[in-house]
């Protein structure tokens, strides 16, 4: 028999004058603190930067190692 899978999806709002990342990882310890047995959180494609094609995040770089380590941190897969 197969055990379940839990994914939390996250929709927050996501301005274009900023960075939403600290937004991003606060938001992520909080679906841990309140599900602690999620295995997958996903966020909007554009909850990073907003929907402005002048703000490119490069890879790898900062933001990324930043929910990499999110992810190592609380054992989950993020998307």
């Amino acid at each position: 028999m197969s055990l379940p899978f839990a994914i939390a999806g996250v929709q927050m709002m996501v301005p274009a004058l900023h960075s939403n990342l600290i937004e991003m990882l606060h938001r992520i310890d909080l679906v841990m603190i309140r599900f602690p047995w999620t295995q997958m959180i996903v966020f909007s494609e554009l909850a990073q930067c907003g929907p402005v094609p002048n703000q490119p995040v490069t890879l790898p770089g900062p933001e990324e190692t930043s929910l990499q380590a999110a992810a190592a941190k609380h054992g989950i897969w993020l998307i």
